[in-house]
């Protein structure tokens, strides 16, 4: 019996990788996603990596019942730095971390010699405009994203192709991302009209003039315009 995933989140990753890639899943946690890939012939070959020993033998004992142990290679360890130019891997996913580790583990994989690879599907809680930039900084195109909630909580999924090009994007593209700025779907204008009202509350109680106040300024005029538009 194939295994479902009860993400959401998750599914919509399973979504945007290319059909037969060689994927690398960092913060595999239970494999799940791994899993999944295999059973619904996504992913020709999985390699997961977990930092954390408990949910690592979780993730070993849910490919074992599921028969993939010959599809699916489990490593500990955390990052790209888990992975080998002999893997051949064409995606790596990245999901349920925040915008900076992301960045980190991204920056590092490159300083090793271990990306560029075809495909990053990355999926950020936070700061997801420095995961766009690093991107757009190493020859990286955004082609697509998609945001959901789930479980009171608003993901953005940002995927991206390697084309060895530098993409021009506005600050706003960058900050809002491209595809979510063009689109403004429902779940974006909520999304961005709690952060405005966050910031807001946060100005009333600061100083005026001061740098905090200035940068907080800017971030709700940038939200304003984004709003109305």
């Amino acid at each position: 019996m194939k295994q479902e995933l009860n993400s959401e989140r998750l599914l919509r990753v399973a979504k945007e990788i290319t059909p037969g890639s060689r994927v690398a899943d960092i913060g595999t946690d239970h494999a799940y996603l791994p899993v999944y890939l295999i059973e619904n012939q996504i992913a020709s070959y999985v390699i997961g990596s977990e930092i954390a020993e408990g949910p690592l033998e979780n993730g070993r004992a849910n490919v074992a019942k599921a028969g993939l142990s010959k599809q699916i290679e489990l490593r500990f360890g955390s990052g790209v730095e888990t992975l080998t130019t002999d893997d051949h891997i064409d995606t790596i996913t990245i999901c349920g971390m925040g915008g900076k580790t992301i960045v980190s583990i991204l920056a590092k994989g490159w300083e090793d010699g271990l990306l560029p690879v075809k495909e990053l599907v990355l999926q950020p809680n936070t700061d997801e405009h420095l995961v766009r930039f690093w991107l757009t900084q190493h020859g990286y195109t955004i082609t697509n994203e998609s945001l959901l909630t789930e479980r009171k909580g608003t993901y953005e999924i940002i995927t991206a192709q390697y084309t060895e090009e530098v993409p021009t994007y506005s600050h706003l593209e960058l900050r809002f991302g491209p595809f979510l700025l063009a689109e403004k779907s429902v779940e974006f204008q909520e999304k961005q009209q709690k952060e405005l009202e966050n910031y807001q509350r946060v100005y009333q109680k600061i100083p005026e003039g001061t740098a905090k106040a200035n940068y907080i300024a800017q971030k709700i005029k940038e939200l304003k315009e984004v709003l109305s538009c």
